[in-house]
Parts: C-alpha cells; sequence; structure tokens
C-alpha cells in the first residue's frame, strides 16, 4: 500500500488526493448506533442493552476509536515531517524515517484487522440457519 502526502492533507487514506479521515467523535457514534437491537431474543418490548465493557471501564467501541485516533495521530506526525523535508527545514531525517515506518505498519494493521473482520462478518452471513 503506497501513500502520498499532498498539501492539505492531514491523516488518513488516499484517494485520488483526498484525505477519507473521519473525527474520533464520529466513529464512536458509528460504532455505537446500531447497539440497540441487539440482546432481544424474542421478547416483547424494549429491552435495555448493556454493552460490554473491559475492566477499566472502557467499551469495544471506545477502544476502537482510541486506537484510530492514535492511528491518525501518527499519519499526521509523518505528513508533518514530510512537509518538514519537502520545505528543508527538517532537522533529523531518522524522526521522519521513524515515524513514516509506524505510520505505515499502523495502518497495514488497521487495514488487515477490517479485512479479517469483514470476513468474519461474511462468513456468519453464509452459514445456514
Amino acid at each position: 500500500m503506497t501513500t502520498g502526502y499532498g498539501t492539505g492533507v492531514t491523516s488518513g487514506y488516499y484517494n485520488n488526493g483526498a484525505s477519507n479521515s473521519v473525527p474520533p467523535s464520529d466513529i464512536s457514534g458509528m460504532l455505537t448506533s446500531g447497539l440497540g437491537s441487539i440482546g432481544s431474543t424474542g421478547t416483547t418490548g424494549t429491552a435495555a442493552t448493556q454493552v460490554p465493557t473491559t475492566a477499566d471501564g472502557s467499551s469495544f467501541a471506545d477502544i476502537l476509536t482510541q486506537s484510530i485516533g492514535q492511528l491518525q495521530g501518527l499519519q499526521g506526525t509523518a505528513d508533518t515531517y514530510a512537509k518538514q523535508a519537502a520545505t528543508g527545514d527538517l532537522q533529523n531525517v531518522h524522526d521522519y524515517m521513524i515515524a513514516a515506518n509506524e505510520a505505515k505498519l499502523a495502518t497495514t494493521a488497521v487495514v488487515t484487522i477490517k479485512n479479517k473482520a469483514v470476513e468474519a462478518f461474511n462468513d456468519i452471513m453464509r452459514m445456514p440457519v
């Protein structure tokens, strides 16, 4: 996967020069919006759905939101160093190389996890009832 650096693009993956990043606050709303119908199996009325949490009280949606925020931070840092390199203001090339590789590895990991989640969803949807 290759990434490009363009003017006005701060983070996210790139599609014809446009940033496709989503603010972390929007992501948590997208992840939790459909949870109201989960958990009511054969009962009438609306039951309060309890979202599972970890030991520290964070939900899966919170963890995903934090992870995507960290990814956007890594990409933002790499973009900043790339701009400094393009303008000649970069003091240490090693910092840029480290930041670019961290952003690349994090993006690869997120894409791989997303692909596995979609694959698992498709396998579940193909199961006979």
